[in-house]
């Protein structure tokens, strides 16, 4: 089988980093970093944590590697499963809330959010083989 990751925010802000000039680009063009009032920041205030907290819909901070990226699923998914409709990013007791309240399979939420076909199929098959199938 085909190993798949549910994209994350991680993942977005990991990209981000990677195409954003680093320190020493910054200190080879003399130009000081800045922060969002325009500020001069001092070395150690420039580099963002490798996983910082993030806020998600609910009001929950959660750090980024657990704010999974529902940015595929349309609005009215979204607003199906009892989110905001342009959240693009939840945390994970939002992501299995929406099955714990009945709203989505394991299955449906994986297909929406990109799962390749044979890893759907494992899951059909692992459900058949538990019997969770027929208690719902």
């Amino acid at each position: 089988m085909t190993p798949w990751k549910m994209k994350t925010l991680k993942d977005h802000l990991d990209a981000a980093r990677m195409h954003a000039p680093s320190a020493l680009l910054r200190a080879k063009s003399s130009e000081p970093a800045r922060g969002p009032a325009g500020e001069v920041l001092r070395p150690n205030q420039v580099d963002e944590p490798e996983n910082p907290l993030r806020p998600c819909p609910c009001g929950r901070r959660q750090q980024a590697d657990m704010m999974a990226d529902v940015s595929m699923a349309p609005p009215a998914t979204r607003e199906a499963w009892g989110l905001v409709p342009d959240a693009d990013f939840i945390c994970d007791g939002c992501l299995n809330g929406i099955h714990l309240r009945g709203l989505a399979t394991r299955e449906e939420i994986l297909e929406v959010l990109g799962a390749p076909a044979p890893l759907l199929q494992f899951v059909r098959v692992a459900l058949l083989r538990s019997g969770a199938a027929s208690r719902g």
